[in-house]
C-alpha cells in the first residue's frame, strides 16, 4: 500500500488532526477513503494530490 496514506499520515502531511481528516471526508472536502478490511481505510496519494492541486 505505497500509494496510498493512513489517516495518521495524512493528518501529518496537511498539518491538521485526525478527527478533521474524517469530518472532512464526510464533509465531501477531501478525497473519499478506500476501505481494504475493516481495520485498514487509506486515501489514494493520487487522489490526494490531485485534490491539493
Amino acid at each position: 500500500m505505497q500509494n496510498h496514506l493512513s489517516v495518521k499520515d495524512l493528518a501529518a502531511a496537511l498539518g491538521i488532526s485526525p478527527a478533521t481528516v474524517w469530518r472532512w471526508a464526510a464533509q465531501g472536502r477531501l478525497p473519499q477513503p478506500r476501505r481494504f478490511s475493516p481495520g485498514c481505510t487509506r486515501w489514494s496519494l493520487d487522489e490526494v494530490r490531485e485534490w491539493l492541486t
